[in-house]
């Protein structure tokens, strides 16, 4: 049959029938859904397990590295110090060799001993160079006169004013200048005085300290130079001709019996 609206007429037994079949029809798409679902799910996972065991392989080998490293730097670093010490110890056998030498051929000749005489010794100076003294010797036993060292200073191959120690402990040059001899002989002295002075470092607070004589005729007096120019020879012509009229005065009132406050750079 066909109803008023032109519909054909569909009995109660096909209506289940056709539900039943929708209901069927859509359980097994859920089904395949799900089915798909957990396809992916799977794989989502399998992906994150690959994933973490790669990250966690990576981590391990960086901290194996990192250990490595640890390890092997203080090694290094041990090796470096030691090398360090090594060359810093081969210098200072070197020095305190070369200062023993010094110390020990510091008198090379030593002749003309005697009660009451004179002895003669030629020695090296700071300088390297040769100087012959006499020691006069008084008649009295034990007792021994003034020590005047004079003569030719022998220079070879070094300048005859440089006057800078070798060792640390500075030998002020003019314990050693011959006061019978003349101002120009005695420059040189006076000149390396200067220089040893600029050799030698002061503590810190230390009350100043001449370095020379001719410091005093210095027209524009200040701290003590280091470029190693003496004081002398920053005088001017005027300058120095007082330098040695002073020094001439001061031997003159030193035969005399007089004394001055820098004699002691004079003698």
């Amino acid at each position: 049959g066909v109803t008023a609206g032109g519909r054909p007429l569909v009995s109660g037994k096909v209506k289940r029938e056709m539900r039943h079949d929708v209901r069927r029809e859509m359980k097994q798409e859920m089904k395949q859904e799900m089915k798909r679902d957990l396809r992916h799910d799977w794989r989502h996972e399998g992906l994150k397990r690959e994933m973490k065991h790669t990250l966690k392989r990576e981590h391990e080998g960086l901290k194996r590295e990192m250990k490595h490293d640890l390890k092997r730097e203080p090694k290094q670093e041990v090796k470096k110090q030691m090398k360090v010490r090594k060359e810093l110890k081969v210098p200072v056998k070197a020095d305190r060799g070369a200062e023993v030498r010094h110390n020990v051929q510091h008198w090379v000749t030593e002749e003309g001993l005697g009660r009451g005489g004179s002895m003669k010794r030629t020695r090296l100076d700071d300088c390297g160079g040769m100087v012959e003294g006499v020691r006069y010797v008084s008649a009295r036993a034990g007792e021994a006169g003034r020590t005047w060292e004079y003569g030719s200073l022998k220079r070879e191959g070094r300048d005859e004013l440089r006057g800078v120690s070798r060792s640390s402990q500075v030998h002020w040059p003019w314990h050693r200048s011959d006061p019978s001899a003349s101002v120009a002989a005695r420059l040189p002295w006076f000149i390396s005085q200067c220089r040893a002075s600029q050799s030698v470092r002061r503590p810190r607070g230390a009350p100043p300290r001449p370095c020379c004589l001719a410091q005093r005729f210095v027209e524009s007096p200040g701290p003590r130079a280091r470029d190693g120019l003496s004081c002398y020879e920053r005088l001017s012509k005027d300058r120095r001709q007082e330098f040695r009229a002073y020094v001439e005065q001061a031997d003159a009132d030193r035969r005399t019996g007089r004394r001055r406050f820098s004699a002691r750079f004079v003698r």
